[in-house]
């Protein structure tokens, strides 16, 4: 129905205008009490789909609107809010007579801001209430005033200027703190060249030095490395600890409590002190014994007087006697049939004992008792 009413419209429209010059004002109106639907999607710049040449105001309409803007072809006038679902993109210079709120950010190019007047020089300051002016940069300062070569600060009320303790020599190669005051570093501070401390510096820290330190104007055993509580530390010695740090100790520490007397003593695990060993050397200075349940291992041993072993040998290796030995107790020589053995000669491959004399006649290789009576024997004739 409203698609009938509308075409209807429309050539009532192309009736009462015919006659007219293209795009003329014939005083013809045209009105629609209810809405008015354009369904055409194809239009293009040349021939949109709705085409409107003339001033035009939507919205109430007042009966002398208060126009900023001229009544001309082309303009358009809005009596009421106006909400653009995306962007909006303005060809002239726009006037806004209230607040412009901005919910993103506004980006303008470089040198395209104009605020008010704008004076060459002033900068944009807040006022306090969220609005900003023009101003000097140099608002609530007053005149530059103090000693030459001093460094400035910020005075305590915020609105000038006054020497710091810090001041520069004329040659721009040396910065000096006054007399009478002291600098406290927060932070790290490097030092590339060289620090003279002309009194007394005090770290409450580490100090880390990575080279070499060297402490002047030594006399004789005076020096000037001094470490606090002397008296109660004479004649003590600097001693590293495990973590470090250097502690005052006893010349003789590593040597205090040595030990059971006549024990001989070895250097402690921690390589701070002496400890007893296995040795145990008689009072006369004539013997060194090895303490009960302690044992020996020897890798090349060399004994060039009488031996006496009171317990049994284990020899792992190869043992060389060049003079007499003798056995006290039971003897075994071998522990298994693959052993081999010899007298007088180097041992035999297969042959359980080997036996070599002079192989002179009448020289015996070999003789047996039983009971202290010659049982058997093996001579050469």
């Amino acid at each position: 129905m409203m698609r009938s009413i509308t075409r209807f419209i429309a050539a009532l429209a192309i009736i009462l205008a015919a006659g007219a010059p293209a795009f003329a004002d014939n005083d013809t109106e045209f009105g629609i009490e209810d809405d008015l639907t354009v369904l055409g999607t194809a239009g293009t710049a040349a021939d949109p789909d709705l085409e409107v040449k003339g001033f035009t105001v939507f919205g109430s309409t007042l009966s002398t609107p208060g126009l900023q803007i001229p009544a001309a072809p082309g303009n358009i006038f809005a009596n009421g809010y106006v909400q653009v679902s995306s962007g909006l993109y303005v060809g002239g210079n726009s006037t806004f007579t209230a607040y412009g709120f901005f919910q993103s950010t506004v980006t303008m190019v470089e040198g395209n801001l104009k605020y008010g007047s704008g004076v060459a020089g002033k900068v944009m300051k807040s006022g306090g209430d969220g609005f900003v002016y023009w101003a000097d940069d140099e608002t609530g300062l007053a005149a530059l005033s103090g000693t030459p070569y001093y460094l400035r600060m910020e005075n305590a009320a915020g609105n000038s200027i006054v020497d710091s303790r810090l001041v520069q020599n004329a040659a721009s190669t040396n910065i000096t703190l006054i007399g009478g005051s002291s600098l406290t570093v927060t932070g790290a501070m490097g030092v590339d060249g060289a620090l003279n401390v002309g009194g007394i510096l005090t770290s409450a820290g580490y100090g880390v030095f990575q080279s070499t330190v060297q402490f002047l104007n030594n006399t004789g055993d005076v020096t000037n490395l001094y470490f606090n509580n002397g008296a109660a530390n004479a004649g003590k010695v600097l001693k590293a600890a495990s973590d470090g740090f250097l502690y005052w100790g006893q010349d003789n520490d590593s040597v205090l409590g040595m030990g059971t007397a006549y024990r001989l003593q070895m250097v402690n695990a921690a390589g701070d002190a002496l400890e007893n060993s296995a040795f145990l050397q008689n009072a006369s200075g004539s013997n060194i014994t090895m303490v009960a349940g302690s044992s020996l291992t020897v890798n090349e041993l060399l004994v060039q007087g009488d031996a006496e072993l009171l317990a049994k040998i284990s020899v792992a290796g190869a043992a060389t006697f060049v003079s007499s030995m003798t056995v006290r107790g039971n003897t075994q020589f071998g522990d298994t049939t693959a052993d081999i053995h010899a007298l007088n000669m180097a041992p035999e491959t297969g042959v359980g004992l080997s036996v070599n004399s002079s192989g002179t006649g009448g020289n015996y290789a070999a003789k047996f008792y039983s009971g202290g009576s010659l049982a058997a024997w093996i001579k050469k004739k």
